[in-house]
């Protein structure tokens, strides 16, 4: 948990972690201006996992407290593998319903 004022994120430090806000409102900074304010239920930190690491904004605590699920770049990779197998074996079952490929498999 992190309490107003504290920064979650700097921009331009490194960042290993994708994260999804259960509680509170977080502010979203772009060069020191107000890019965005982020309500529960919203994430940030996904530029950084996917493109190597660096954060492209500050990312600061605007509630008392603010509440995190915090997904490190591993779980998000493996997350993501999983939903690319899964949609791969729903499309092979659609295209098992076509006559010419229905012998695949």
């Amino acid at each position: 948990t992190f309490k107003k004022g504290e920064y979650i994120l700097k921009e331009g430090q490194e960042s290993r972690s994708f994260y999804i806000i259960v509680q509170g409102l977080v502010r979203v900074l772009r060069q020191g201006k107000l890019a965005a304010e982020l309500p529960a239920q919203s994430s940030f930190g996904e530029n950084a996992v996917k493109n190597g690491g660096i954060t492209n904004a500050s990312c600061v605590a605007q509630s008392d407290v603010v509440g995190l699920l915090t997904i490190t770049k591993t779980d998000y990779d493996n997350l993501m593998t999983d939903m690319l197998e899964k949609e791969k074996v729903e499309a092979i079952k659609l295209l098992k319903n076509i006559p010419m490929f229905s012998g695949w498999g």
